[in-house]
């Protein structure tokens, strides 16, 4: 598949997600779910290699409480990268961009792997 001629994702203009497909979605039943993915890592070379599930840390709640809550995109995330062969992370962020905590998703468990600097984060990005 030639590449060359693909656009990049649009920026974000207005820091405002459109939320309209997710609220429609919810009127076709109880049993239909969807969530959004937010991160696949893909490359040029080796196609996906690895699927993240990310949050912004507010530091408002504790970490633990934000996994317990997202367990159902944990559970997806695990059971997509599974198929594909590629690793599943979670990672929370801070405002700054400057720290990073990295999980490892399993199922629907994050098991804790570590917390990178911004610097180290992108060549672990990279290494994927």
């Amino acid at each position: 598949m030639f590449l060359g001629s693909l656009r990049m994702v649009k920026p974000e203009y207005t820091g405002k997600r459109d939320l309209s497909y997710n609220k429609w979605h919810r009127t076709i039943g109880d049993s239909y779910y969807m969530i959004d993915l937010d991160c696949v890592e893909w490359r040029s070379n080796k196609g996906t290699v690895a699927i993240i599930e990310r949050a912004l840390d507010m530091q408002k709640y504790p970490l633990e409480q934000i996994i317990e809550y997202k367990k159902f995109e944990l559970t997806v995330a695990s059971e997509i990268a599974e198929k594909l062969k590629v690793p599943a992370y979670l990672v929370f962020y801070n405002p700054q961009l400057t720290e990073f905590k990295i999980y490892i998703i399993q199922q629907n468990n994050a098991q804790f792997y570590k917390t990178m600097n911004d610097t180290d984060y992108a060549d672990f990005l990279r290494k994927l």
